[in-house]
């Protein structure tokens, strides 16, 4: 199967946190699955921190980051512009743009997303959690 971090899932694995469950972990780790990253991660994390969005939160670099999901042979995809054309195709559920862009990237590729976000699984698209 091939499955897309929301980045969410990408801090919580990163941090082994309780938040993810043993049976998320274990789908993730499986390497008869394929799991993808987006670079559109990365911009959404460095924002965050720029902007000291969630104080104590977020301690770590984000090469750190880049090179732990490559160790776990993570893919990390680049946005495309399909990605773009399906993101004008969603329904108006929210707006937070980095969301939108990940659900357009999950369809356009045919991913299911790990993501605890209930915004995102409100939408027509495979999810796990």
């Amino acid at each position: 199967m091939n499955y897309l971090l929301d980045t969410c899932a990408v801090v919580f694995f990163f941090e082994n946190s309780d938040k993810m469950s043993e049976k998320i972990k274990s789908v993730i780790s499986d390497k008869n699955n394929s799991i993808f990253v987006s670079y559109l991660t990365f911009w959404e994390l460095s924002l965050k921190m720029s902007l000291k969005k969630y104080k104590g939160a977020f301690n770590f670099e984000l090469d750190m980051l880049y090179n732990f999901l490559i160790d776990y042979d993570f893919e990390i995809i680049n946005l495309d512009l399909k990605h773009f054309q399906m993101l004008k195709t969603l329904e108006e559920i929210h707006g937070d743009p980095f969301d939108r862009l990940l659900i357009a990237t999950a369809k356009s590729e045919d991913f299911i997303i790990i993501t605890s976000d209930e915004n995102i699984q409100r939408y027509s698209i495979k999810t796990l959690w």
